[in-house]
C-alpha cells in the first residue's frame, strides 16, 4: 500500500566501554567500514573530509543498495551529519546523524539516527524502516565491539 506519510525518525543507540575519541577515530575512518560494518560493504570516496561517498549496503534482510552520501557538517567534539540518497536525490533520502556522547574517559555512547524523507519514503513504508532500523541496529553492535576489541575501557 503506498502512502505519502513519511516513515518516522529511526534510531539505535549502544554503549561502549572505551573513550569517545577511540570510536570517534573508527568512526571517522570511512574507509575501513566494509572491515567492521556488516551492513556497508564498500565505500567509493574519501574518509573524515568526506564531501561526496557512494555506499553499497547489504541491510539484513533486504537486497542490497547503492546510496550516495553527502557530507553536510561534521561538527565537534564527535557529530557526523549527512544526507543519503536511496536511487536520485528527492525520491528517497534520510538525513543521518551519527553522534558519539562521553558518558566518562573509558565509556560512551553513540546515537545512529535517520528520518526519511522523499517522494518514495511513504511508499517503502514498514519494509523500510525494518531494514534501516535492522541496519542501524547490526552497525552499532559492530562498532561497540570493533572498539572495546581495539582496547576497551582499563580494568577496574
Amino acid at each position: 500500500m503506498t502512502t505519502d506519510v513519511p516513515p518516522p525518525p529511526l534510531a539505535a543507540e549502544v554503549d561502549i566501554a572505551t573513550a569517545a575519541e577511540r570510536v570517534w577515530a573508527i568512526l571517522c575512518d570511512v574507509a575501513g567500514y566494509p572491515s567492521w560494518n556488516p551492513v556497508v560493504r564498500i565505500v567509493e570516496g574519501r574518509s573524515c573530509r568526506w564531501g561526496r561517498l557512494i555506499l553499497k549496503l547489504t541491510p539484513p534482510g533486504v537486497t542490497p543498495v547503492t546510496l550516495q552520501l553527502h557530507r553536510r557538517r561534521l561538527r565537534k567534539p564527535h557529530t557526523i551529519e549527512a544526507t543519503a540518497h536511496l536511487l536520485a536525490p528527492g525520491l528517497c533520502s534520510g538525513d543521518v546523524v551519527l553522534t558519539v556522547v562521553s558518558v566518562d574517559q573509558d565509556h560512551c555512547r553513540v546515537i545512529a539516527e535517520t528520518r526519511l524523507r522523499g517522494a518514495l519514503a511513504g511508499a517503502f513504508g514498514d519494509e523500510l524502516t525494518a531494514a534501516c532500523t535492522a541496519g542501524f541496529e547490526a552497525m552499532t553492535e559492530a562498532l561497540r565491539q570493533t572498539a572495546e576489541a581495539k582496547g576497551g575501557a582499563a580494568p577496574l
